[in-house]
């Protein structure tokens, strides 16, 4: 991947969020876009059908020219144990859980710290 692009959507534009809401962050350095990859790479598929709101939306764009659309929710909590979603745009019934080290991970990268 060259750089993951995520827009603030839906559930991020709410008041419950305690961060700052952002229009759209992108991350290009290697650490970061390691910390998204290995985030997808161990989400774990979730059974059954999804009825979620969508945090952000998030676009991975690879070196040879293609894009992936995701939807990805990330807490803005610290609250140990919390789990990312992650929703590929293009089967929006299939959702991956995303395990806390890596939502931890991407916390952090997302709302600063």
């Amino acid at each position: 991947m060259s750089s993951i692009r995520i827009e603030c959507v839906d559930i991020c534009n709410s008041e419950d969020l305690q961060a700052e809401p952002f229009t759209e962050k992108t991350f290009t350095e290697p650490e970061a876009i390691r910390a998204f990859v290995n985030a997808v790479n161990k989400a774990s598929r979730i059974k059954g059908e999804l009825d979620y709101g969508v945090t952000f939306r998030m676009y991975a764009a690879y070196k040879s020219g293609g894009e992936k659309v995701y939807s990805l929710n990330i807490s803005d909590s610290k609250e140990e144990g919390i789990r990312g979603l992650l929703v590929e745009s293009k089967d929006s019934g299939k959702g991956y859980s995303i395990p806390p080290k890596n939502h931890e991970e991407l916390r952090k990268l997302i709302y600063g710290e």
